[in-house]
C-alpha cells in the first residue's frame, strides 16, 4: 500500500514560529497579500489560525469561530501544494470545530474569478448568498466577491 501525502500531512495550531512561513506562502500566493501586521495580529488576537505541517508548512487557515456565526477569512494552500486535498481538510476542521462551538453558520468572500476555490466550498455544502461589490483588490483595480454561506444546523 502506497501512502498518499495528505495522510501524512498535520492540521495543527498556529504558533509564533510559524509566523514566517505563513507570511512568505501570503507573499507567494497573492498579488495583494494580507500585510504582516494583520497576520501576526490575529494570532495574537486569538482567532482560530491553524497550519498544514510540521516543520514545512504547506497552508494555513485563519478563521473566527464563536457560538453563532463563523467566518474563514483566509485559507491558502502554498501553490505547489494545492489539489492535494489539504484545503478539504481545513474544511473538514473548521466544520468540527464550528459544530463543537454550536455556531449556526459558517461565513466566507471568495473572488467570483476563483472557479478552483468556489468549487470546493459548494462541494463542502456552502451556498451563495450575495456578492460584495469592488471587495477584492487585483491588478486592473477591482473585483467582486461572491459571499457563501455554509449552514450547521441541518
Amino acid at each position: 500500500m502506497i501512502a498518499r501525502l495528505i495522510d501524512t500531512i498535520e492540521l495543527r495550531e498556529m504558533t509564533n514560529n510559524d509566523l514566517q512561513q505563513v507570511i512568505a506562502i501570503e507573499k507567494r500566493s497573492y498579488d495583494f497579500p494580507w500585510s504582516d501586521v494583520v497576520i501576526k495580529d490575529c494570532l495574537v488576537n486569538k482567532y482560530d489560525c491553524y497550519v498544514a505541517g510540521n516543520d514545512n508548512i504547506l497552508g494555513y487557515m485563519i478563521s473566527k469561530i464563536t457560538n453563532q456565526d463563523s467566518h474563514i477569512l483566509n485559507l491558502t494552500i502554498d501553490c505547489e501544494y494545492r489539489g492535494l486535498g489539504i484545503g478539504s481538510s481545513f474544511l473538514d476542521l473548521m466544520i468540527k470545530k464550528c459544530k463543537l462551538h454550536r455556531s449556526e453558520y459558517i461565513y466566507l468572500e471568495v473572488r467570483i474569478n476563483n472557479s478552483i476555490a468556489r468549487s470546493l466550498y459548494q462541494k463542502f455544502g456552502f451556498r451563495s448568498i450575495g456578492v460584495r461589490k469592488n471587495y477584492y483588490r487585483n491588478k486592473t483595480g477591482r473585483e467582486d466577491a461572491i459571499v457563501y454561506r455554509r449552514n450547521l444546523l441541518i
